[in-house]
């Protein structure tokens, strides 16, 4: 107690110190991949191959699409995989894909880059994606969900916003 007198002006001292002048940042160092595509909706002619019907046969199509890649924080991106998810209104996810590289994609100062890929979609993909709509009239439309992974320099990985593709699966 006879040491009271010198807890208020230390305080006061340890809190003018604690105070900043300035402003204070902070400084985001992940890079940030935007993902897009040159197609809005596409159709598949997926034929039925077998007599049992769609679920059963060997048929399929596919369609190429270009995808641009384009790095925006000016920080180094490295693309390692590309996920393709086909989903539908019912059943969710019906099959996933992903494209993996042997060599990392290398994007950065605000560099864009364009890849194409391939989506498929089989006599399965198409019966479960006609299944889901309630009417079996060999038309149904589904989703692919398009995603970049990559990573930083120093190793961190990300994902990048999903790319939605609808798609319409029609019986010639």
């Amino acid at each position: 107690m006879k040491y009271i007198y010198l807890f208020f002006p230390l305080s006061f001292i340890l809190f003018l110190v604690s105070c900043s002048i300035g402003s204070i940042y902070v400084y985001n160092y992940q890079p940030v991949l935007k993902i897009s595509g040159d197609t809005t909706e596409t159709s598949f002619f997926v034929q039925d191959l077998s007599p049992d019907g769609w679920y059963y046969g060997n048929g399929v199509d596919s369609f190429s699409i270009k995808i641009l890649l384009s790095e925006t924080k000016d920080v180094e991106a490295y693309l390692s995989d590309i996920e393709c998810d086909l989903v539908c209104e019912t059943y969710g996810s019906i099959k996933e894909d992903r494209i993996s590289f042997l060599k990392p994609l290398e994007l950065k100062n605000s560099k864009s880059d364009t890849i194409i890929i391939s989506l498929t979609v089989n006599e399965n993909n198409a019966y479960w994606i006609d299944l889901s709509d309630g009417i079996n009239d060999n038309v149904g439309k589904g989703v692919f969900i398009i995603k970049a992974l990559y990573y930083d320099e120093f190793g961190k990985s990300y994902e990048s916003l999903p790319f939605y593709l609808p798609i319409k699966v029609i019986k010639p």
